[in-house]
């Protein structure tokens, strides 16, 4: 069901990609997608504020008796010692814009899908979560860039079958107009 629902959300979007105005690809550092990410950015139309961003992102997380790190936005809940963790990740989520012509405050909500080389309790490594979005985004209107930067936590999203959240993961994005 879950591969389902993913395959649908991915023809979904590739519909819609083309026929969007205001579109950016943005490399992202950091938040939901672990270390980084490419995403595809756009607004429904020129005049709304509404849009969304869809990309694919790299995760990893190493466990050892003396140390743990996590550059991704779920856990593992019974880590094995001495081993790192990768994670593939498809985030999507939609925002509103509040704000002037080039500076918005972003709010949003979102659904990634993770796939990663550690099973858990379903014992495939693939789950999916929610979380919440929220940034500042400055677009320039005199050269074909954008940044944005903020926060994102991920929640507990019932049926997700993969660890839990990490907590509140900052973020930095720059983006090149298409």
């Amino acid at each position: 069901m879950k591969i389902r629902i993913l395959f649908l959300l991915i023809i979904l979007n590739t519909g819609i990609l083309f026929s969007q105005s205001r579109k950016y690809l943005i490399f992202d550092l950091s938040g939901v997608n672990g270390v980084g990410a490419i995403s595809f950015d756009s607004r429904f139309n020129e005049n709304n504020k509404f849009g969304y961003k869809i990309g694919v992102g790299y995760g990893t997380e190493f466990h050892s008796d003396q140390q743990h790190f996590y550059f991704t936005p779920v856990k593992v809940y019974m880590p094995v010692n001495n081993l790192q963790y990768h994670s593939i990740s498809i985030p999507a989520h939609l925002y509103y814009q509040v704000g002037s012509t080039n500076s918005f405050f972003e709010p949003g909500i979102g659904l990634c899908a993770i796939h990663t080389n550690y099973t858990h309790r379903t014992g495939n490594g693939i789950g999916y979560f929610s979380y919440a979005h929220i940034a500042y985004r400055h677009e320039s209107s005199n050269i074909p860039l954008m940044f944005s930067l903020g926060f994102e936590l991920p929640f507990y999203t019932p049926g997700a079958a993969i660890g839990y959240g990490v907590g509140l993961t900052a973020f930095v994005n720059v983006g090149f107009k298409l």
